[in-house]
């Protein structure tokens, strides 16, 4: 049986794996979509800052549904 230290391990390596052969996750059209809405700023009317945050936002989303 797998812990779930030994779980969040092998999920964290395969992040990084992911990371490293996609250069950004944080684009994919419905991910931003979702995040725009979450920071309340449409990602092509936003500061270079706000943008960076919808991305990143975006990211994290990715990552927790592969999750």
């Amino acid at each position: 049986m797998v812990t779930p230290n030994e779980h969040l391990e092998s999920f964290n390596k395969c992040i990084d794996v992911i990371l490293y052969a996609v250069a950004d996750i944080g684009l994919d059209p419905n991910m931003i979509k979702l995040a725009e809405v979450d920071i309340g700023v449409e990602y092509e009317k936003g500061t270079a800052e706000q943008k960076s945050k919808i991305r990143a936002t975006a990211k994290e989303l990715i990552i927790a549904t592969c999750f």
